[in-house]
């Protein structure tokens, strides 16, 4: 007899994104520890509504575009390796989950518009021998919107995996 469930055991992984469903902010907080505005005129705050846990980044931007959170990852990723950065996102606008280093510049996700429902946006890219090494979700085009965010990860592989939060020992 075939069942109608199975169960799925995941891959073992490292989540190398630090607050990585922010549960290490305050509800209503205006900063994101481990986070840094890409634009600096967005307005950035913690709100109850989660993919996971009980907390995620409220992102409100101007019409500027590029506006959006990035994680400064140098320390813990190394140069001429493959990783894959995936993020939850719902909301407003247009969005892209991007990767970059000072020598490969932006590698971007294909643009996603947003709904009410989360949606997993991710970008695969090699890191190349730049000083300094970034992962990141931004606005694709200059708009006024607000969109929320959690369960971001980046991992050393070629395709994202199921969702590990980093926080957890």
């Amino acid at each position: 007899m075939t069942s109608l469930f199975s169960i799925i055991v995941p891959e073992a992984g490292t989540n190398l994104i630090l607050n990585s469903s922010f549960e290490l902010d305050v509800i209503g907080a205006a900063a994101l520890t481990n986070w840094i505005k890409s634009v600096g005129t967005e307005t950035l705050s913690v709100d109850p509504s989660a993919r996971y846990g009980i907390k995620s980044a409220k992102i409100t931007t101007a019409a500027t575009g590029n506006s959006g959170i990035y994680q400064t990852v140098t320390s813990v990723t190394s140069a001429s390796t493959q990783y894959t950065f995936s993020i939850y996102a719902r909301g407003a606008g247009t969005v892209r989950a991007w990767l970059a280093d000072t020598t490969n510049g932006l590698v971007y996700s294909t643009a996603v518009v947003l709904t009410s429902a989360w949606q997993r946006i991710s970008v695969t890219a090699t890191y190349g021998v730049g000083a300094a090494r970034s992962a990141g979700i931004t606005t694709s085009v200059a708009e006024a919107v607000t969109f929320y965010v959690d369960g971001a990860q980046l991992e050393q592989r070629s395709a994202r995996t199921t969702y590990i939060d980093g926080d957890q020992p």
